[in-house]
């Protein structure tokens, strides 16, 4: 399992609520060391204690495991259309444009 890019999304959650490993160890019941080690990827979490990280990182599963599931781009679609959403529309035009023009060069 690719657990540094698990680690990776684990800590970018963490930060998006401005909480320190310490704040943020307090909050799952884990210590800030293991934090440290699952947010580095040298660890990686038992199911319990994942879910309990989700759960903490109000987050879904998916999200976290978007880049080591074989349907985690389906995730990422998702967030990409609704970032799109709320560009103008010649900003979505621009970037339909070079979607489209890099998908006819397979």
């Amino acid at each position: 399992m690719e657990s540094k890019e698990i680690g990776k999304r684990i800590r970018q959650k963490r930060l998006e609520y401005s909480w320190s490993q310490e704040e943020f160890a307090e909050k799952t019941g884990l210590t800030p060391v293991y934090i440290g080690m699952i947010e580095r990827g040298v660890k990686t979490p038992r199911l319990e204690t994942f879910v309990k990280i989700v759960n903490v990182l109000n987050t879904s599963s998916d999200e976290l495991l978007e880049d080591v599931i074989n349907q985690g781009f389906k995730v990422k679609m998702t967030r990409y259309t609704d970032e799109i959403g709320k560009l103008s529309a010649a900003d979505r035009k621009r970037i339909f444009a070079i979607i489209d023009a890099f998908l006819q060069t397979k």
